[in-house]
């Protein structure tokens, strides 16, 4: 077997991210946001033979944005609060991992009510999971050789 070339890394952390919801940039807010995809897995099925056994993979289904921002209910304009009023409403969103890149995550989430309150003498967040189309990214630009 011929030897293979291994694939570099660059991989870094997320340090400067962009959080855009209608519009509004939230990521001042934000101290964690993934996407997290359900449905879809192994499809398996059996008949009444050892031998009889069917098996496919399916895609998934939906996904979930789950955003962790910070309890700042004093602040009108906050993502907290955005939540908690909207709750219900669709909205589109916006997730760069990195400022100065052209990577871009888009998807539409419904916006869900967020947990309030928390330890006391802390700075409390919430974590809230939103229903979310299947999020599309806008790939990086190649880079040269």
């Amino acid at each position: 077997m011929a030897d293979l070339t291994p694939i570099p890394v660059s991989a870094r952390p997320q340090k400067d991210v962009v959080v855009v919801i209608n519009g509004v940039a939230y990521q001042r807010h934000v101290s964690n946001i993934n996407f997290a995809y359900s449905g879809g897995g192994q499809v398996t099925w059996r008949g009444g033979t050892p031998d009889s056994q069917l098996s496919d993979s399916t895609q998934p289904t939906g996904a979930t944005a789950n955003i962790t921002c910070i309890q700042a209910w004093d602040d009108p304009d906050s993502l907290v609060n955005l939540m908690h009023d909207h709750a219900g409403e669709k909205v589109d969103i916006q997730y760069r991992p990195h400022r100065e890149s052209d990577l871009t995550f888009y998807a539409s989430i419904d916006l869900m009510p967020p947990t309030i309150g928390g330890p006391t003498n802390a700075f409390n967040e919430a974590t809230i999971a939103c229903p979310s189309s299947m999020p599309t990214k806008t790939p990086p630009a190649p880079v040269a050789p």
